[in-house]
């Protein structure tokens, strides 16, 4: 059989073949080229994996709830609180004093009427007036469990004052004279005080909140046109009505 003279090469020449199959070394790679399939970083996936970088920050806790405020009524004869009482009392007379001048001046002036739009108008504004001397009194408000105008409505605390009077005066007792009160919203918070002082309808109030059928047709109307929810009728003099509220900053 003739011998093949090619065969003693190619029989030579494959080592070299299988060499150059090989993936060359990681140091060979150029810039931006990717390794073969097979080559050292997939083989250990360890040496793949990106360093850990830093931990998010845990989420805040949710703050909790507060709760509702602590309200309490303080004995009116404590010494702890006689101060504060005699500037809530003495800030109640100019308070009072002042809503019933407008209110007479009204009604010598445009009678009933012209008392209504007093009433609507000016005794915010008479009730929110600074008080004279640098009295601690830095909040004033005037409050019913019958309400003629919304704006006067209750807060829990002012409502727990009128719930004590209306208790009493259903018993048949007169209406405190003067009623103190603690408000805590908070065990680190600073207490607010607060005095009140009844409301007795005046036989000037009467034109407006007595009864409505001895009210002059215009009056009636004008009442009906302002203040379509009004509640505050059906008094008779000297009738428990409403508190004034006074804020006393000690």
């Amino acid at each position: 059989m003739p011998r093949r003279p090619f065969a003693g090469l190619a029989l030579s020449l494959l080592p070299l073949a299988v060499f150059a199959a090989k993936a060359p070394p990681p140091s060979s790679y150029g810039p931006g080229q990717l390794p073969a399939a097979g080559s050292a970083s997939e083989a250990n996936p360890k040496a793949a994996k990106p360093a850990p970088g830093p931990k998010a920050p845990a989420a805040a806790a949710p703050a909790k709830p507060s709760g509702p405020p602590k309200i309490e009524f303080v004995d009116p004869a404590s010494p702890m609180v006689s101060a504060l009482k005699r500037h809530g009392e003495t800030a109640a007379g100019v308070v009072s004093k002042r809503l019933l001048d407008a209110l007479n001046a009204a009604l010598a002036s445009g009678g009933p009427v012209a008392a209504v739009e007093v009433c609507q108008t000016k005794a915010p504004a008479l009730t929110a007036e600074k008080l004279p001397n640098r009295s601690p009194v830095t909040a004033v408000k005037r409050t019913s469990l019958r309400l003629r105008n919304p704006a006067n409505a209750p807060d829990d605390a002012e409502r727990a004052a009128l719930d004590r009077v209306a208790a009493a005066v259903a018993k048949g007792e007169p209406p405190p004279a003067v009623l103190v009160q603690r408000i805590q919203t908070s065990d680190t918070a600073k207490p607010e005080w607060r005095v009140y002082k009844p409301i007795v309808a005046q036989p000037a109030c009467l034109v407006c909140h007595g009864d409505p059928a001895a009210q002059p047709p215009g009056l009636r109307a004008a009442l009906q046109q302002r203040y379509p929810a009004d509640a505050a009728t059906g008094y008779a003099a000297g009738e428990w009505r409403g508190l004034l509220r006074l804020t006393v900053t000690p």
